[in-house]
């Protein structure tokens, strides 16, 4: 069991961001970044992670991450914000207060902040990243021709 992402899904820091980026993309016609978007990213890091990793990344910490990296939404849809940069500072305090390991923290706080960095270091932060990215069912969204993602990024198909 995945006793300390399951107290992110508790946490009310979470349950508050969270809150505002549903409400802020209830009408949104592309990709949106809810429950269903965030455990598609964390279930294909935990595949990418035993098919291909030489050390293996905890699955707690692989959900944690995948749970908070879209949370600096939240700030960018209220002020602006870098979702990046801000999703990196929250995720810090709420892995803190669901008992997380300071060297955890660290690493999983610095692969949200750089999930869309292309040049970003480090295990988590690619696969991350490489989720991130396979996640998105481009192949069937109605909202397709007006994506801002240009063709060769779109995904065409299913693929891990």
């Amino acid at each position: 069991m995945l006793e300390r992402s399951n107290l992110i899904l508790e946490n009310e820091k979470f349950k508050k961001a969270y809150s505002i980026i549903i409400e802020a993309e209830e009408k949104r016609i592309f990709c949106k970044h809810d429950i269903e978007h965030l455990l598609s990213v964390a279930r294909i890091m935990v595949i990418k992670n035993r098919d291909s990793a030489e050390e293996p990344i905890d699955e707690d910490i692989i959900y944690a991450t995948a749970l908070l990296h879209d949370i600096g939404r939240a700030k960018q849809y209220e002020n602006g914000e870098d979702h990046n940069v801000r999703g990196g500072a929250l995720a810090s305090i709420i892995l803190q207060e669901c008992g997380f390991a300071e060297r955890d923290i660290d690493l999983m706080s610095d692969a949200i902040k750089n999930h869309n960095n292309p040049n970003a270091d480090g295990n988590l932060s690619k696969l991350l990243q490489f989720a991130d990215h396979k996640s998105r069912n481009c192949y069937l969204c109605p909202a397709r021709d007006q994506c801002n993602w240009t063709e060769n990024r779109k995904n065409k198909g299913i693929e891990i």
